[in-house]
């Protein structure tokens, strides 16, 4: 896995950071939700943008916060390897993920402010 710490202060879509958001708004990197989508609904992982040899440490991180398996599945997909249908899905597929990132959002709330 990656050991740099770009998934947390970087260009990395796990960031969150204003440098992340201008990066994928020029199309050069999938949204996090894509990156998680791609592995739950297309069995890929996403590549570390900072060394496409390792996966992506924040996308990792989050499957195992929303209680996917975040086995490493190779090979790793990379930003040369992006097509369309990588990131086509249901949309039964994508509110069921996201009803799932909300629910999780709001227990961590939860348990933060109780």
């Amino acid at each position: 896995m990656c050991d740099k710490k770009c998934n947390i202060d970087g260009g990395c879509p796990f960031a969150q950071s204003e440098e992340s958001e201008i990066i994928q708004n020029y199309g050069c990197l999938p949204t996090s939700f894509e990156i998680l989508a791609m592995r739950i609904y297309k069995g890929k992982t996403w590549a570390c943008h900072g060394d496409v040899t390792k996966p992506c440490k924040g996308g990792l991180d989050a499957l195992k916060r929303y209680g996917y398996d975040n086995t490493i599945v190779r090979p790793l997909v990379k930003e040369e390897d992006m097509t369309i249908g990588i990131f086509c899905f249901e949309v039964d597929d994508i509110e069921r993920l996201t009803s799932r990132i909300k629910k999780v959002q709001r227990e961590e709330n939860i348990r933060k402010f109780s």
